[in-house]
């Protein structure tokens, strides 16, 4: 079943994300196993949000313990919060460019 990840991080910045991005996800035509699609900006409530949608919840495991994890580590990132659930509906449209 598809999930729904909700990452928050009060001391991210458009720098720390994508500094990450670039080495968990180097080649955006070429993405991590199970990812359907990430998006990533500043928060309302100050800091940075990213949502992602997943296969499964053991691809995202994957991802997180063999790639996110020690490169957040290595770069010393600030923590972040995650709130995952099951994808009930998505919608996707080819008019919104980032």
């Amino acid at each position: 079943m598809a999930i729904l990840i909700t990452h928050r991080g009060a001391d991210w910045n458009q720098e720390l994300y994508d500094r990450t991005m670039e080495r968990v996800i180097p080649d955006p035509s070429n993405p991590p196993e199970g990812l359907i699609a990430t998006y990533g900006g500043p928060s309302q409530t100050g800091g940075w949000k990213v949502t992602d949608i997943w296969e499964s919840e053991a691809h995202w495991e994957r991802f997180r313990d063999d790639t996110l994890i020690p490169v957040a580590q290595e770069i010393q990132a600030p923590p972040f919060d995650s709130d995952i659930g099951e994808l009930h509906n998505k919608i996707v449209t080819e008019r919104v460019a980032a």
